[in-house]
């Protein structure tokens, strides 16, 4: 029987189950952030349903982040800090995010060391790639992220934060209690009331001795 390759293809994946569900974590609730930037920046800007098509949707969310910091003042001051907050974390994170979904996560043979790097390499942070390690700290703080967005929708559009923080994964049910297995991933998911003050975030857990970091 003819193999269908030459060679066995020399690509494998370096990642554990655990930490592949980090990264689903991540790419779900990046989706809320982006989604609710959208709408912070229509409601800033009084963009209607087509001006949101034209000049929001479809940008970077470094454009999206530029509208926004330009003119978030514009917004009640009660939500100032928060804007601040959010416009600030938002750009941090968002270079690992990159990393972790459009670079490629795999080995890396360092000669000169005689050592093996395990990360995603992307080519603007190739000397310093994602590291399988980072990624339940990334899903955590994305979490934090969503409901701080969540809560500032909630504000603009005169909602209970209760309802937000259920759409954005903070709570599962009326009493804004977060899901019991995001609490145990990511123990330090707070319960869901508004998080628009500012709290210092714990250091997130080291993944266990038996996976990849």
């Amino acid at each position: 029987m003819r193999k269908p390759f030459i060679i066995d293809p020399a690509f494998a994946v370096p990642l554990t189950p655990t930490q592949l569900h980090d990264l689903g974590v991540i790419a779900v609730v990046w989706g809320q952030i982006d989604f609710i930037l959208d709408e912070i920046i229509c409601h800033v800007h009084a963009f209607d349903h087509n001006q949101r098509a034209t000049f929001v949707t479809d940008k970077q969310i470094a454009a999206k982040l530029d509208l926004l910091r330009s003119d978030y003042t514009r917004l009640p001051k009660r939500l100032h800090a928060g804007c601040a907050d959010l416009i600030k974390r938002v750009a941090q994170i968002k270079q690992n995010r990159n990393s972790a979904f459009h670079g490629v996560w795999g080995w890396k043979w360092e000669t000169r060391s005689k050592t093996r790097q395990v990360g995603a390499f992307h080519s603007r942070t190739k000397n310093n790639p994602l590291r399988p390690i980072q990624l339940a700290g990334m899903a955590e703080e994305l979490i934090s992220l969503s409901k701080l967005a969540g809560s500032i929708m909630a504000d603009l559009h005169g909602m209970p934060f209760v309802t937000a923080s259920q759409f954005t994964w903070g709570a599962e049910d009326s009493k804004g209690e977060p899901a019991s297995w995001l609490r145990e991933r990511y123990p330090t998911i707070q319960k869901g009331r508004s998080p628009t003050a500012r709290r210092k975030r714990p250091r997130p857990p080291s993944p266990p001795k038996d996976e990849p970091r």
